[in-house]
């Protein structure tokens, strides 16, 4: 059986993120971000979505990156899924909201 192309897509993100670190490191780089610091005005628009149920990276980490961005002028969405934990079934769980994913992506990359 093969490997589907959203699975791949998550992977490519999860390996730019983390590279070659264990998930325990990975974890430590992203609550040693420092949000306040990370964003600029000339940064692209930045679409986050994260399950509220997700117990490897805390909710507030999206709220506080949506938070920033938004602070330092970069267009920014952040779409909160109930009951989700840490996978990709937060942005591919639901056609509805899958589509919404990609009709921004497409409105922003057009």
């Amino acid at each position: 059986a093969g490997t589907d192309e959203t699975t791949l897509a998550f992977q490519a993100v999860a390996a730019l993120q983390c590279g070659n670190y264990t998930w325990t490191t990975c974890a430590a780089r992203w609550t040693s971000m420092r949000p306040d610091q990370a964003f600029d005005p000339t940064d692209p628009p930045l679409y986050l979505m994260h399950g509220d149920a997700d117990t490897v990276i805390p909710v507030v980490t999206a709220t506080s990156i949506s938070y920033w961005a938004n602070n330092k002028g970069v267009e920014r969405a952040l779409v909160i899924v109930a009951g989700l934990g840490h996978t990709e079934a937060v942005a591919t769980g639901d056609p509805t909201r899958w589509a919404a994913l990609v009709a921004w992506l497409q409105t922003k990359t057009a």
